[in-house]
């Protein structure tokens, strides 16, 4: 199914292939195929793709027209590139020609201040889509909480525990989230992390003042001033959820 996906099949070339199919491959020439989770391909299609890349030219399943596409090749992957050759996800004469130039997009958890604007996007995006709906915005304490978790499974986490929240919003009407919203409905601790010594203190350090921040109702003194710490410390640590304050 992969293989038919992306260079396309000829009707009755296999059990069920009742016509012709265009596949992505032909449909990108003289532009961009971006693939994702690159490293599920299996070998003999890497094979496959990876003489695409070399001659420009394919065949459809159950065809022996050659069929050519000069296309741009964007791939993904959540592991990096070095450590799928080193487990033989991909082989490396694939990856070799594939990896010319690689970008390193780091985790939530390394880019705090990207959550709150990538957690208003996505809410934008639920309000356009619901016409006559007012947009629903995350409160401060809502925003902070939100930067002071880990987010293993990066964006597509953070996404759908806004989009949970946003419906409980819509339930009772409102429109702000709160924390409560987007704490998840088995637990409220915090989860626990990996890392370093020094990650994980400042992974509690943040996730404790941000919970006594907000339950003080983010009076900076109060805050401080139970913590045991001093405002230009508790100013220094909330930064790090990209608000600055």
């Amino acid at each position: 199914m992969i293989s038919s996906e992306l260079f396309g099949h000829t009707a009755g070339a296999f059990t069920g292939a009742r016509e012709v199919r265009v596949g992505v491959i032909e449909e990108a020439n003289k532009g961009t195929l971006f693939l994702d989770e690159i490293d599920t391909l299996p070998p003999q299609t890497q094979i496959a793709l990876l003489h695409v890349l070399q001659e420009k030219e394919f065949h459809k399943i159950g065809s022996s027209k050659t069929i050519r596409s000069d296309f741009r090749l964007i791939s993904a992957t959540n592991s990096p590139f070095d450590q799928l050759v080193g487990r033989e996800k991909l082989r490396g004469d694939f990856y070799h020609r594939i990896a010319h130039i690689v970008i390193h997009i780091p985790p939530l958890r390394e880019r705090r201040e990207d959550i709150p604007m990538l957690a208003q996007q996505f809410l934008d995006k639920l309000a356009s889509s619901e016409e006559g709906q007012a947009t629903v915005v995350l409160s401060t304490e809502a925003s902070l909480w939100l930067s002071a978790q880990e987010w293993p499974g990066n964006v597509r986490e953070l996404q759908a525990t806004v989009e949970r929240a946003h419906a409980q919003a819509q339930i009772w009407g409102r429109r702000f989230i709160f924390q409560k919203d987007l704490e998840p409905p088995t637990t409220r601790k915090v989860k626990a992390v990996t890392g370093t010594l020094t990650e994980q203190l400042e992974a509690y350090e943040l996730a404790i003042t941000v919970d006594t921040f907000t339950k003080l109702r983010q009076n900076h003194s109060a805050t401080a001033r139970f913590l045991g710490i001093d405002r230009k410390r508790l100013r220094r640590i909330l930064a790090r959820t990209g608000f600055g304050l």
